[in-house]
């Protein structure tokens, strides 16, 4: 079972050369990259993200590392005043990203639903049903796309968007490519059992945002430091026969302000703690 990390937690990396060594020396198979931030001048144009990722690309190749999955835009745009115009806005942005996640040759590409955090410069609000079908028809014109690239994308659990409401919208999509990307930490959050919860992502899970929380405040600890059952996690993940990578999303220092000797510790803590659940996992699918 291959482990991953998503990429933009080593803080003190200058380079990606930089960073993908510590993360390969650390064991790592795969790459978690960020396509995040919507302002950064890789979103200025086409050619500008193919030049961005094919910097990444080769730095991870240099490397021996794949990038598995992508983190999509968090949703740095602005709500148009109406509904088709904030569509079209939102497909176009997350289209680019999709461009860029081929050239880096990912297989899943992960949004969050589209809503609140969707247009949180002007403070709007979406609750359901109408986030669900914002969402649902975001993908939808997405989905052409996907089918070009061969690229699944995958829709994330939030902790103001549960799991249940996930599988409701990647079922209305009904598409092949409409996926899942269970975030262990936000349906934590919830006091559910993530045994039960990976059996609801079922088929449609593609791939992982796996970390840890007290149960209340979305920490982003390592696995092993909170309150989720690994034990049942594992369990389901190998009873549903995901084969997917275990991709951390464990923030190792989010203020980046923790001395650098400790912040190596903690990643590998992180290392070790991740490649625990790939050898349990390993072991229950025999």
């Amino acid at each position: 079972m291959k482990t991953s990390i998503a990429d933009q937690y080593f803080f003190y990396a200058k380079t990606f050369d930089e960073k993908y060594d510590r993360m390969k020396a650390l064991g790592y198979d795969c790459i978690d990259a960020s396509l995040e931030e919507t302002e950064y001048p890789y979103y200025k144009s086409y050619e500008a993200m193919e030049e961005h990722c094919k910097a990444v690309r080769d730095a991870a190749d240099r490397h021996g590392l794949t990038v598995y999955q992508v983190h999509a835009s968090y949703g740095v745009w602005y709500d148009k005043g109406n509904r088709e115009d904030n569509i079209n806005d939102i497909v176009r942005i997350l289209k680019m990203g999709l461009y860029g996640s081929s050239i880096l040759g990912a297989k899943n590409y992960v949004i969050h639903p589209i809503g609140r955090i969707g247009f949180w410069n002007n403070g709007y609000d979406l609750t359901e049903p109408d986030r669900t079908e914002y969402t649902v028809e975001v993908m939808k014109r997405l989905i052409p796309t996907c089918e070009e690239y061969d690229i699944n994308i995958c829709l994330e659990n939030l902790c103001d968007y549960p799991i249940p409401e996930v599988v409701k919208a990647v079922k209305a999509v009904d598409s092949p490519y409409a996926k899942i990307c269970l975030d262990t930490g936000h349906a934590s959050i919830f006091r559910v059992d993530m045994g039960d919860i990976v059996r609801q992502c079922g088929e449609y899970l593609a791939c992982l945002h796996i970390h840890d929380t007290n149960g209340s405040y979305d920490l982003h600890l390592p696995p092993f430091m909170g309150v989720v059952n690994w034990d049942h996690f594992t369990d389901a993940i190998a009873e549903i026969g995901y084969t997917g990578a275990l991709n951390l999303e464990s923030e190792i220092n989010r203020g980046a302000t923790m001395p650098l000797e400790f912040a190596y510790m903690l990643e590998e803590y992180s290392a070790k703690a991740v490649k625990h659940l790939a050898s349990e996992l390993e072991r229950k699918q025999k």
